[in-house]
């Protein structure tokens, strides 16, 4: 049977409609769920989530542009998630996120997203700490092959700083989103040595981030470096730090050099596209 893909944007869901979405999400008929901007009752928003919970062949699900509002709904996605074992794409862009820690604390523990968007989100730094968790250091599990994490600008510079720790270290991550977030030359300074640290990062889009020309000049500053040795030195993890000291340092490098373009022989692993764009999106690898 050809799976199914159901997509409404801005409508006021029926129960026609929300009944068609639950058979087939309960029919494992369905691989593709989008609801972008839907009106749909809290009630109807409850028995969608605990469909997500049963299905086995939902792949992707979005639930964008302010369907998730509230603590009760943010609740019963996080539930629905914990019950869901299949689901490659989760897209949350666009909702205000009330009561985060339960939902991160759930993908956290789901053992097959690879994609995830909480773009436009209204992160805090303690909300993006919990995030960094889905980027589990090298060898430890599997974890995140896309991030996205655009307009979230209550995001401090001290958050960011802890997100390229964690990319750094990342064992999966292949791209990653901060467009329109107020990064900043500093910030950009940190992701250079991220990604000079990343063997897998292939795409960073830092459009409309408030990079200068002094982002690509520059050389990582001493105060930098010692930033991020300071916050890798409080891991927890024993053996993690056991490879870190046993590993060469990495060389002092100029900020551009750490994001040309991506070459067609990916043999240093320290090349990443750079873009101001979407670039290729990891869905584009799942076949539908």
């Amino acid at each position: 049977m050809v799976p199914v893909c159901i997509q409404f944007c801005e409508d006021a869901l029926s129960p026609v409609e929300v009944r068609s979405v639950v058979q087939s999400l309960d029919e494992d008929r369905v691989q593709l769920v989008s609801l972008r901007g839907c009106r749909v009752s809290d009630q109807d928003f409850e028995r969608i989530c605990e469909s997500v919970g049963r299905s086995r062949s939902l792949l992707q699900l979005h639930l964008s542009l302010g369907l998730v509002s509230g603590p009760d709904r943010t609740r019963d996605l996080a539930r629905a998630l914990l019950r869901n074992r299949i689901c490659l794409c989760l897209s949350l862009h666009g909702n205000a996120l009330a009561a985060p820690d339960a939902l991160v604390r759930s993908l956290a523990l789901h053992p097959a997203l690879l994609s995830l968007d909480l773009g436009d989100c209204s992160l805090s730094d303690q909300t993006l700490e919990q995030v960094c968790g889905l980027l589990p250091p090298d060898g430890a599990r599997p974890g995140l092959k896309e991030l996205t994490l655009s307009s979230n600008p209550a995001v401090s510079a001290r958050g960011w700083t802890r997100l390229c720790v964690a990319v750094a270290h990342s064992s999966q991550l292949r791209v990653l989103r901060l467009d329109y977030n107020a990064l900043g030359d500093r910030v950009a300074e940190m992701l250079a040595v991220a990604v000079a640290s990343s063997r897998t990062l292939e795409t960073l889009d830092l459009e409309g981030t408030g990079l200068t020309n002094t982002s690509a000049q520059n050389r990582i500053s001493p105060e930098i470096q010692t930033e991020i040795q300071d916050l890798l030195s409080e891991t927890d993890d024993e053996p993690i730090r056991e490879r870190r000291r046993q590993q060469p340092p990495v060389q002092r490098r100029e900020a551009g050099s750490a994001v040309r373009p991506l070459s067609g022989n990916r043999t240093d692993p320290h090349t990443v596209l750079l873009t101001s764009g979407l670039g290729d999106s990891l869905l584009d690898e799942t076949q539908m």
